[in-house]
């Protein structure tokens, strides 16, 4: 099983990337408890900013969005991780997905996971990521995986 995390990491030790870390680990524990090959990718959307604005001002996809969407295309489960600011995930991270093709996860599972300064934004993920999710035929789980830094 190839699982895919698509993660905003806006620095290099964010609690967004442990997390990531985290939900990836337990996974490949749990498949490998049930005697389960796991192996895991991660697409940090912070090294794609410029390359998913340029895609928003000109259509233009670039190889290195080329090589994101069908690293999702290819997966057989997805994890989606982003901080929240403002009671929203990061504008980044959502981007990305409204970029993605309409059916890249069509029949996958998707887990959406998110970190936040306060429990006060451990909504933000049901509210905002769940229908994009959604609309792109992920099979999205019910159970959210929520961090806070307080």
């Amino acid at each position: 099983m190839h699982i895919v995390a698509v993660t905003t990491s806006l620095s290099e030790d964010s609690t967004t990337l442990k997390l990531t870390d985290r939900v990836l680990a337990s996974a490949a524990l749990a498949g490998e408890s049930v005697g389960i090959d796991v192996t895991t990718d991660v697409i940090n959307v912070r090294s794609l900013a410029t390359a998913l604005t340029d895609m928003t001002l000109t259509g233009f996809r670039s190889e290195a969005l080329e090589q994101a969407f069908a690293t999702i295309a290819a997966a057989d489960a997805i994890v989606t991780v982003a901080p929240v600011y403002k009671a929203a995930p990061v504008g980044l991270h959502t981007l990305f997905w409204q970029l993605v093709d309409d059916r890249a996860l069509s029949r996958k599972p998707v887990l959406i996971a998110s970190t936040g300064g306060t429990a006060r934004h451990s909504l933000a993920g049901d509210a905002v990521l769940r229908p994009m999710l959604s609309y792109l035929k992920g099979i999205v789980v019910p159970t959210t995986v929520f961090a806070a830094t307080d």
